[in-house]
């Protein structure tokens, strides 16, 4: 069963639409419901028991349609939850609303309610200004995708590779916290100078892709205008991500370690279980990027 109803899921996607476009003017009721690929009639019911708790209001005429009655910063996703099917419970006795006898003295029912505590207090916090950071992270991680593979080309294996060290980049900075933009940026572009050393020095070698990297990279960030300091802090990590030269950030540890995991089955292919034990001990910077290591190649 899931904790989130298909009734909250669909409310949450399309407020945090609105707020994506808060101050703008309404939007319309279709094209929420296409955006989020929602049903117009399940969009309208939703909207409407938004707008009778006051978090949305309508607006006729032809470019009418909705809108948020208030600051994106001042409705959390529990706020939206709770209007749209009551508590969120883990179980029947985490809400206190339960008469079980054995409640009192059950470890299941206090772990459980430690978990509801936890989530509730997440929900709480989460507000849709903050939705809307993601949702502009999505964009941004989207856009350079798109721009890395444009440099690579038709070159399969390189695109596939920067992909993978993404995958692991955003795990590992999940839990071990970090700028996330700078994450998904320096774990997309981490390589972006290969083919510039290849075609300069004769080489694919770390200390080549690091000095073409950069530059490349820093053009590519240009157009969307983003803070400077951001961008090299990028550029850095990408100056750095073989050899380690430069001072350590948290963001270059978690692309550091993102990038072991792809490499070291390609580089040790036939390593054995004492040499990865010693690699994993030497390279791993981040407790979770150890943990992903040990789990992929000591625990098989």
């Amino acid at each position: 069963m899931n904790i989130l109803r298909k009734n909250a899921d669909y409310a949450l996607r399309m407020v945090g639409n609105l707020a994506g476009s808060y101050g703008q003017g309404a939007v319309s009721v279709r094209m929420l419901a296409k955006q989020e690929d929602v049903s117009y009639q399940f969009a309208c019911k939703i909207l409407q028991k938004l707008q009778c708790e006051g978090f949305v209001e309508s607006a006729m005429g032809p470019t009418g349609g909705y809108q948020l009655s208030r600051e994106p910063k001042q409705i959390t996703m529990l706020d939206v939850i709770e209007v749209m099917q009551g508590d969120v419970a883990v179980n029947r006795c985490t809400k206190g609303d339960d008469n079980c006898p054995r409640q009192a003295n059950c470890p299941v029912s206090i772990v459980l309610r430690r978990l509801q505590k936890n989530m509730d207090e997440y929900f709480g916090e989460v507000t849709l200004k903050d939705l809307c950071t993601e949702a502009e992270y999505i964009i941004m991680r989207n856009r350079l995708i798109d721009d890395m593979k444009n440099i690579f080309g038709d070159d399969q294996k390189r695109i596939a590779h920067s992909l993978a060290v993404l995958g692991y980049a955003e795990q590992i900075q999940t839990a071990e916290g970090g700028d996330p933009l700078v994450v998904k940026a320096s774990a997309i572009l981490h390589d972006i100078g290969i083919q510039q050393a290849e075609l300069k020095y004769g080489s694919s070698a770390g200390k080549y892709q690091e000095i073409e990297g950069p530059p490349i990279a820093r053009e590519i960030l240009s157009k969307y205008e983003m803070d400077k300091a951001i961008t090299e802090h990028i550029c850095k990590i990408i100056a750095n991500h073989h050899s380690e030269k430069d001072k350590n950030t948290l963001e270059f540890e978690i692309v550091w370690d993102a990038d072991w995991l792809v490499n070291i089955p390609a580089e040790f292919p036939d390593a054995g279980r004492e040499k990865l034990q010693s690699l994993i001990d030497k390279v791993f910077k981040t407790d979770t990027g150890r943990q992903i290591a040990i789990k992929l190649f000591l625990e098989k």
